[in-house]
């Protein structure tokens, strides 16, 4: 039947058929399993079956290493901060012994630079890693501050490669040049991770600079939502 259809029909065919083919499979999710598992929410049971799980990615002997799905093959740090704050989060924690904490917090150290103070395992080492946002190496180090203090600990080392945003120019300059039309979500992301790690750097390190940047940054935020979203960025959102 494509024979004689331009390739701009036959393109925008292929798009209505996978998006019916998509809304189809959703709803065949929600009615025989999200509808069920809403109607007889258990949060005893949800909390056994997240926790089942999360141990079921558990390899070798020693405490840290987690590895992302059954397909895997080798343990890496992401995997391992979202299995120590998903635990935290059941209040799973508490069996750990002081040792047990310190070990894991020592597997998050191995793996941060001195120089900039960023996370890097060769498992999971990409092309993109060092340049997005959404995922990657500051990323990580926004996640990593979650499970180093629900361990109650905290990074070997500060995170020397924010020293830019000390100066409050740099951050106003930073933040203007952002794709913000273009890109909001990615733009979130990465006011989001160096906003929090300042805080973080701020307040851990007791790195009063690292709190210049911050004000700044809030500061120049307040001043430029868009007030009839309360957003910012331009849509469609």
């Amino acid at each position: 039947m494509f024979v004689n259809w331009p390739k701009r029909m036959i393109n925008k065919y292929c798009r209505v058929v996978d998006k019916r083919l998509m809304e189809r499979t959703l709803y065949n999710c929600l009615r025989e399993s999200g509808v069920p598992k809403a109607r007889g929410f258990n949060i005893s049971k949800v909390k056994e079956a997240t926790l089942s799980y999360v141990n079921s990615m558990k390899v070798g002997a020693g405490i840290p290493e987690y590895r992302f799905s059954f397909s895997s093959k080798n343990p890496n740090i992401y995997s391992s901060a979202y299995a120590c704050i998903t635990r935290s989060l059941y209040k799973d924690l508490g069996s750990l012994t002081e040792k047990e904490r310190r070990e894991w917090a020592d597997y998050f150290d191995s793996f941060q630079s001195v120089e900039d103070g960023l996370f890097r395992d060769p498992n999971i080492m990409s092309e993109i890693f060092e340049k997005e946002d959404w995922w990657g190496a500051r990323h990580l180090a926004a996640h990593l501050i979650i499970a180093y203090t629900v361990l109650g600990s905290k990074p070997k080392h500060d995170f020397y490669f924010l020293e830019p945003f000390y100066n409050p120019d740099k951050v106003v300059e930073w933040l203007e040049t952002r794709d913000w039309k273009g890109r909001a979500d990615f733009v979130g992301n990465e006011v989001m991770n160096h906003g929090v790690l300042l805080q973080y750097s701020r307040d851990f390190f007791q790195n009063e600079p690292a709190g210049y940047g911050v004000k700044t940054m809030m500061r120049w935020l307040e001043e430029h939502f868009y007030k009839d979203t309360g957003l910012w960025g331009e849509g469609p959102f």
